[in-house]
């Protein structure tokens, strides 16, 4: 028996070189390997600037295959879906085992695909039990539903882009196998214990999302509103309501030093006293479950806890569902800021090469790398062909570097939303709807009850010139009254499929939303929303005024 040394090195620009080196000196040789940190310089490494790590291996070399794992290291479970017909390979993930059959093999549980994933064994043997070679026509067939539509990377902008030609041969992707996610945003998400799975809402289980399916694959994130995660760590407790103390919560945090930052974190920066009073966080089974309530609380948590990982889970979640949509022949429709206002579109992050294609072999999305990219610069590519509509409500202000221009500008359908008893509120939304922005308005009409033809703000009816007074038309811009069209966005949820901007008789466009229940609201919230008197104006708590006209004309 004689021994040889295997050099194994990184560079110094790779995420975490020694973690690598070591886990990759365990899959080639697992208790055979002998790593020994040490620097390396020199054209051994091939690489330039500070010195790269190395590890050197030693090796049995009367082993037959370094990469086959001892049989008796196997669970037994493991073995015996090994000793099955038709079984190429058995691999332990992060997230499950993962089990591929041999090329044309499939079996009747998985529907002539030829991959598993579960983190339970038993479920792994039970779908690839029974195991059979497809006939020829069905390969064919499954081969030509999983090659990639002809028209969708047509585009000659995209394909003259550094990565156009990556995208150009990116097929659907794997319908199953491990997820790739990098080590440090799945450590993240276990720490706070959440899964990919748990990071994205999708239509079904969301009653609003879910009416716009025909149209798009909806997905929608949830995070604590404004400063209920403090409340959730520090508030009273009130034996098992959603908006107090919740003590899996109030533990995660503590146990990972975030107690002082829960404390001073607002998610919605904008939001008025009615609206987090209301907000419809606490609105179906955020209001009544307390298990809905603490796992939004731990995206928030780990989303404080370090942003940056935080923004990887999200584009491989995202990633997951834009495949289920593109196998579903539709695009992904995408909201982040399902009960927030952070700035998913500012936070930047680090996305590798390696990284960039696992995502394009794994789900087939293309996305661009970087050292510091933001999500809509990571996912430029679906946002320019529409495979992914994103789509926001803001009460952000037009301009600044967190504002509704700032997210149409990265590609974002961005519509306001009208803060009716904050200060200045009217103010505010009548210049978003001049900037060409569509204005979300919650009004308290019954559900059934028809919606108004018309809205009209205004900012002040004692300035000259508002609806009413002598000398309309000599008023500063900002305070000159709007009247928008009205559509019903109870409907769906899927603004970007609404007008926007000014038509014949209307300066812009009103999404009109019924005020929904939130549990353990007060009086306060309702200021909130416009009350449902017809052919009238109304004063606005936070000053201005509203007539919601029922007819045309």
């Amino acid at each position: 028996m004689g021994w040889f040394h295997v050099l194994l090195a990184a560079g110094p620009y790779h995420r975490r070189p020694l973690e690598a080196l070591v886990k990759c000196a365990s899959y080639l040789s697992g208790p055979l390997a002998c790593p020994l940190p040490l620097p390396v310089r020199g054209p051994a490494c091939n690489v330039r600037g500070p010195p790269a790590m190395g590890v050197v291996l030693r090796f049995d070399s009367m082993t037959t295959s370094p990469f086959a794992a001892p049989a008796h290291t196997l669970p037994k479970a493991a073995q015996a879906i090994l000793a099955l017909p038709g079984v190429e390979s058995l691999e332990r993930e992060p997230d499950g085992w993962c089990c591929h059959l041999l090329p044309g093999w499939t079996t009747d549980a998985l529907s002539g695909g030829g991959t598993i994933i579960d983190t339970n064994l038993k479920t792994v043997h039970a779908f690839v039990r029974g195991a059979y070679r497809m006939p020829e026509a069905a390969r064919s067939e499954a081969k030509r539903k999983a090659a990639p539509e002809a028209s969708r990377f047509a585009s000659g902008a995209i394909a003259a882009e550094p990565w156009g030609k990556l995208q150009a041969m990116t097929g659907p992707g794997r319908k199953s196998g491990p997820s790739g996610l990098p080590d440090d945003a799945a450590r993240l998400l276990k720490r706070f214990h959440l899964d990919l799975d748990s990071v994205l809402t999708i239509g079904v289980e969301n009653a609003k999302i879910a009416k716009g399916a025909s149209e798009a694959l909806p997905v929608i994130h949830h995070t604590m509103p404004a400063r209920s995660i403090a409340a959730a760590v520090y508030g009273p407790e009130s034996g098992g309501s959603p908006r107090d103390r919740i003590a899996s919560v109030r533990a995660l945090a503590l146990d990972n030093g975030l107690g002082a930052l829960v404390q001073g974190f607002n998610a919605c920066p904008w939001a008025s006293d009615g609206c987090r009073d209301g907000c419809l966080n606490w609105a179906g089974h955020g209001g009544m479950s307390v298990d809905v309530a603490a796992c939004r609380a731990r995206r928030t948590l780990a989303w404080i806890f370090n942003p940056r990982a935080y923004m990887l889970a999200l584009l491989w979640a995202i990633a997951r569902q834009w495949q289920r949509a593109q196998l579903q022949g539709l695009p992904l429709s995408l909201r982040l800021k399902g009960t927030d206002d952070l700035p998913y579109h500012l936070q930047r992050f680090h996305l590798t090469a390696a990284e960039a294609a696992i995502l394009a072999r794994r789900y087939g999305l293309t996305v661009a790398p970087g050292e510091s990219v933001t999500l809509p610069e990571a996912l430029r590519f679906a946002l320019e062909d529409r495979t992914i509509q994103w789509y926001e409500y803001s009460k952000a202000p037009v301009g600044g570097p967190q504002g509704l221009d700032a997210m149409r500008s990265v590609g974002i359908d961005v519509t306001a939303s009208l803060a009716a008893d904050r200060r200045g509120g009217a103010r505010a939304a009548c210049g978003a709807v001049r900037a060409g922005y569509r204005l979300a308005i919650p009004v308290a009409i019954p559900k059934g009850q028809p919606l108004p033809f018309a809205v009209r703000l205004a900012p002040s009816l004692s300035l000259p010139g508002a609806p009413g007074t002598p000398g309309f038309g000599r008023v500063a811009p900002d305070d000159r009254p709007v009247r928008l069209r009205v559509v019903d966005g109870d409907t769906t949820d899927l603004r970007w499929l609404d007008p926007e901007g000014a038509s014949e008789g209307f300066d812009g466009v009103a999404v009109v939303l019924r005020t929904k229940r939130s549990r353990g609201a007060s009086k306060i919230a309702e200021g909130f929303s416009l009350q449902p008197l017809a052919d009238q104006w109304q004063a606005l708590p936070g000053g201005g005024f509203a007539k919601l006209e029922v007819t045309g004309g």
